[in-house]
């Protein structure tokens, strides 16, 4: 189904936004299992699970399918759905060989943890290993949906396996707590196959209910879905293999600079497990908002933006409309983001102890817990630019520019790994997190430098988004000043009612900044409902057409 660019804009804001209101959901569901959870397992177990098995799974699944996604979405000429389907399978032999390979590397290679402390240990690394393949068995659903912006399934698909999935370790936890790392084991399994299970039924149903399949939709069956030669186009589209074998390489190092703290930790024991469970839960806590809010902003602006723009084309290469389109879409997310960060550094830091103390009582809350979570906060601000800018540079990326961009990656990779061992040794846990500062800035540049070149000789500057405007400065400043008056003599150990009264200072010191927002910057919020009205126009129209041609059909 061909789109307009305006009706790809509306599509792409409406995924990120009903995107972000199941993520709600899911996340507070997730919330309250996961503060039953740290109160069950022991801070070894939670270490274990939070980093060890949890970097096994993300090794498996990321080098398993994230060069085939970004090649099956990019906006590649010549290439069928049947070629995207043929391709997309090929992550399932793949991430079997990834999985088989570092089950190896995590029983044999590296140390495992003292059998007493934690039992079953390899039961729970073959388990971790198996459900990561079972997830790409949904992977070709899973690029149909993102493409045609079924926001709810994805969503959806993603709530009952997670649901289930730490629902069921609690239960375990629970009745059988001498299980241990069997418990998570269990849960990680059944979750991905009730993953899976949402994606094969709802396509299922779609198709196959109904007086008649939406004829734009180009899959009239589920075994459309399956690979299939054809008798006239190649098993593979050329380009899109290539683009894929370029994209892995970068996986690769990618991977590496996305979770370099914990290979550091699995492989050289810079924490002790307990402090390595401390540092997980900080972490799974301090990256609820990134996954709530900028994830999802992020898949619709890489799907976006692939969709909108060429590879490989410069600004006056590309058809004028839709660059000028991008240039104002990249500019309105970089201030929005930016402005999201900057909130969430200063709101972060001020209610860190008493988010953990909340979250996981005093064996979090004690210690280095508040301060990894301060550093998180600065990191989170980093991670929301660096999110759009990439999406939007790796969107535009030709294969030769990507193989470029792979060696710039080995320097990455080397700031990372350095920093991640000598920095922890002088900061403990919160080292990890100025290595990922330090490492994530080194992209920044890089993005900065692509975005720049992209629109130079043009009136178009995009990047000045990234400097905040005087009256949402002053306004954070004045609400932090509040908030650390308000934690030294509310908080946190003079019991439950001056802990509200804390929090609703803080709720209405938000208010505050958001209303400073509102009037302030007035820019974001006529781009919105321009556009808003211009997609709607255009869908009233299109439903117009839609019902004459359907009456001309009945004469």
């Amino acid at each position: 189904m061909k789109l307009t660019r305006f009706e790809m804009l509306r599509k792409s804001a409406h995924a990120a936004t009903y995107n972000m209101v199941l993520q709600l959901f899911l996340k507070m569901i997730s919330f309250v299992l996961n503060m039953i959870v740290i109160r069950l397992a022991s801070k070894d177990m939670l270490g274990v699970v939070n980093i060890r098995l949890y970097l096994l799974y993300t090794t498996v699944l990321f080098l398993g399918t994230e060069a085939f996604d970004n090649a099956s979405l990019s906006k590649i000429e010549g290439k069928t759905w049947r070629q995207v389907i043929n391709l997309m399978w090929l992550t399932v032999p793949l991430t079997w060989l990834l999985s088989c390979i570092c089950i190896v590397i995590w029983l044999y290679v590296w140390k495992v943890p003292d059998p007493d402390v934690i039992p079953n240990y390899y039961i729970g690394v073959i388990s971790y290993a198996m459900a990561a393949v079972i997830a790409t068995l949904a992977r070709p659903h899973f690029t149909v949906a993102v493409s045609n912006f079924f926001v709810g399934l994805r969503v959806g698909a993603v709530a009952v396996g997670e649901s289930f999935k730490v629902l069921m370790a609690v239960i375990l936890l629970w009745l059988k707590p001498e299980l241990g790392i069997i418990c998570f084991a269990v849960g990680q399994i059944i979750g991905e196959t009730l993953y899976i299970t949402t994606y094969y039924t709802f396509f299922w149903i779609y198709i196959n209910t109904g007086d008649e399949v939406d004829k734009s939709f180009a899959f009239q069956s589920t075994r459309d879905f399956f690979p299939k030669w054809s008798e006239t186009k190649p098993f593979l589209n050329e380009r899109m293999a290539m683009l894929t074998r370029s994209v892995f390489r970068q996986s690769l190092l990618k991977i590496l600079l996305t979770e370099g703290e914990k290979y550091v930790m699995t492989i050289f024991g810079v924490l002790s497990l307990a402090d390595q469970g401390v540092y997980g839960i900080v972490n799974n806590l301090g990256s609820m908002i990134p996954r709530f809010v900028f994830q999802p902003v992020e898949e619709s602006g890489r799907v976006f933006f692939s969709q909108l723009l060429l590879r490989g084309k410069k600004f006056f290469e590309q058809p004028k409309d839709e660059a000028v389109l991008a240039y104002q879409v990249l500019r309105h997310l970089l201030r929005a983001m930016l402005m999201i960060g900057s909130i969430i550094l200063v709101f972060g830091n001020n209610y860190a102890f008493l988010l953990l103390d909340l979250y996981g009582g005093e064996h979090i809350s004690e210690g280095s817990g508040p301060y990894i979570l301060n550093g998180f906060c600065v990191y989170v601000l980093i991670l929301a630019i660096n999110g759009i800018m990439e999406c939007f540079h790796f969107a535009l990326m030709n294969i030769a520019e990507t193989d470029s961009y792979n060696k710039k990656m080995l320097l990455f990779s080397v700031v990372s790994l350095v920093s991640t061992l000598l920095i922890p040794q002088y900061f403990g846990g919160a080292g990890f997190i100025i290595a990922n500062i330090l490492t994530m800035c080194t992209r920044i540049f890089y993005s900065l430098l692509f975005i720049r070149e992209f629109y130079h000789g043009t009136e178009y500057k995009p990047l000045k988004a990234l400097i905040p405007s005087i009256p949402f400065c002053i306004s954070l400043i004045i609400s932090s000043l509040i908030m650390k008056l308000s934690e030294s003599f509310f908080c946190c150990d003079q019991g439950l009612l001056f802990r509200l009264v804390h929090i609703g200072i803080g709720g209405l010191s938000l208010l505050a900044v958001i209303g400073v927002i509102y009037f302030t910057e007035t820019d974001l919020s006529d781009f919105v409902l321009k556009h808003y009205r211009k997609t709607k126009s255009e869908k009233r129209e299109a439903e117009e057409d839609k019902k004459r041609e359907e009456d001309k059909k009945m004469e």
